[in-house]
């Protein structure tokens, strides 16, 4: 189908119009969210900025799903309602300023203050503790404090000229002219630690306001992990197993007397595990894996951990004078990926108590198992050809005493009815009188006539392939032939007698006749 020249580049427009907006969204998306950096106190000369792995600046869309991680500053008590609000921050002259969110006519709004002016933005950013992995906490400040404390958020760019996170603590409850307004239970704003001893700036309605003291949000990471009560989803488990051919050896014995022979056969493979990423789990940190049934496994969470394991099999059997045998290990080299639930322990620096959450992630596992030997028949070493009997493990013989009683032979009397002599008879056309003379003969007489057959050269013709049954129906058609010929014979008498009768009265009454005439 050709698309006329006009409609054909409006389509083209079109086109590229929906190529460029996807690609505008997709680089949003993609810039949407920024890096937070954490302050590090390394000396009174010294201090340097941290990304936290798990702390991220997220420019907000106006969706409510992206509220369900983000930091809580505090809550908004108005007359119809209670609602937490959010650390957010916004750009003012180039400059990262946080402040906290706000709720106005059902849309969300971000109120921060700098230059004494206070100001609701549209497009602000939120803090996002990915998947509540972060263990934050209000750290009080005053101007006497010596340093700013380790792990303080900042609101962004370079940490020498950096803002942190802060609030102030307000009066719900203030009472003008008798009547009880409401209002935020905490002011949040930022700390500017440059401008002398440092000060607290934050925005109280339509004000900007400074204070020698506060709070400063400080982000305190795990240390290190514990993953326990692991239960694997063995309906959507994919298990692949490759046999692995591990080594070989050849047993021998070149002595002159039986002997233990043993050898040993060691090999290496690569112990692989993964055990995912998961939101708000930091990268690298140590991890110990408790699996039910399985000694306990530190690896690096989120990272690949390999093993070269080495291990060494012993192999031992007795062997006669001058035979061998060879020996091949082989292993089922495994891979399992599957998903799986736990529950992640998270130990952090400051020694208090551990936050233990529910995860879902896939794992990972390469290893080795079923691991055996496989044994070849033994052999003479000079030609190399089997024994008679074989064995690849020592045993114990106990021969016990027995009887033997022995017996004559009785003659097996051979079938009376041979399937040859049965077809024979059939294209004969009917000499079954014979065969029926012949099985009236003595056991002698068929001794007799056998031995003349094996005299002559004649073998018999008759196979037992069916054992006695073959017999059974040989014998049991016998009586029935018998019958069909004896009935056959009688019916010849009668036709003879018959016939006689008719000759003998039709004469009678010939003669008859002629006397009459004379």
């Amino acid at each position: 189908m050709v698309l006329p020249p006009r409609l054909s580049k409006t389509f083209r427009t079109h086109l590229v119009l929906a190529l460029f907006l996807t690609c505008s969204l997709v680089t949003q998306v993609i810039a949407n969210v920024k890096s937070v950096q954490t302050y590090k106190h390394v000396s009174d000369l010294l201090s340097q900025g941290v990304t936290s792995s798990i702390l991220v600046w997220e420019t907000f869309v106006g969706d409510s799903k992206q509220l369900e991680y983000a930091v809580h500053g505090g809550k908004y008590l108005t007359d119809e309602e209670h609602y937490p609000i959010y650390v957010c921050r916004a750009i003012i002259d180039g400059i990262y300023t946080s402040g906290h969110t706000e709720k106005r006519q059902q849309r969300t709004l971000c109120l921060v203050s700098m230059h004494s002016e206070v100001k609701s933005h549209h497009a602000f950013d939120i803090l996002i503790n990915k998947g509540q992995g972060a263990k934050l906490i209000w750290m009080s400040w005053t101007k006497f404090t010596p340093y700013i404390p380790t792990g303080a958020v900042s609101c962004g760019g370079q940490l020498t000229e950096a803002f942190f996170v802060a609030r102030h603590k307000t009066k719900l409850y203030q009472e003008t002219n008798g009547a009880v307004q409401h209002g935020p239970d905490y002011n949040l704003g930022w700390l500017d630690p440059h401008n002398r001893l440092g000060k607290i700036v934050v925005s109280e309605g339509n004000s900007e306001k400074e204070y020698e003291d506060g709070e400063i949000l400080v982000e305190i990471e795990p240390v290190r992990y514990e993953l326990r009560e692991i239960k694997i989803d063995k309906w959507r488990t994919d298990i692949k197993v490759n046999q692995t051919y591990l080594g070989s050896a050849v047993l021998s014995n070149t002595d002159d007397l039986p002997r233990l022979v043993e050898t040993v056969i060691s090999f290496t493979y690569d112990k692989v595990q993964i055990w995912g990423v998961h939101d708000g789990v930091a990268r690298g940190l140590p991890t110990k894996v408790y699996e039910v049934g399985q000694p306990v496994n530190e690896i690096r969470w989120g990272l690949k951990d390999s093993d070269k394991v080495v291990d060494v099999k012993t192999v031992s059997t007795t062997l006669k004078p001058g035979t061998a045998l060879n020996v091949t290990l082989k292993g089922n080299y495994t891979t399992l990926d599957a998903p799986y639930k736990a529950t992640l322990v998270a130990y952090y620096a400051d020694n208090d108590d551990s936050i233990s959450r529910k995860i879902s992630a896939n794992v990972q596992k390469y290893y080795m198992q079923d691991i055996k030997f496989e044994f070849s028949p033994v052999y003479w070493l000079e030609n190399g050809t089997l024994l008679p009997t074989t064995t690849t493990t020592t045993t114990t013989t106990t021969t016990e005493p027995t009887t033997t009683s022995t017996r004559e032979p009785e003659p097996v009397v051979p079938p009376l009815i041979h399937v040859a002599d049965s077809a024979r008879s059939s294209n004969d056309g009917g000499h079954n009188d014979a065969s029926v003379a012949e099985s009236k003969k003595n056991p002698n007489d068929i001794e007799d006539m056998q031995a003349g057959n094996a005299l002559n050269g004649d073998a018999s013709p008759v196979t037992n392939t069916g054992g006695d049954s073959l017999k059974l129906t040989n014998v049991e058609q016998n009586p029935a032939n018998l019958a069909k010929d004896s009935a056959n014979s009688r019916q010849q008498q009668s036709l003879v007698t018959l016939l006689g009768c008719s000759l003998m009265t039709s004469l009678i009454f010939f003669l008859t006749s002629v006397t009459s005439l004379n």
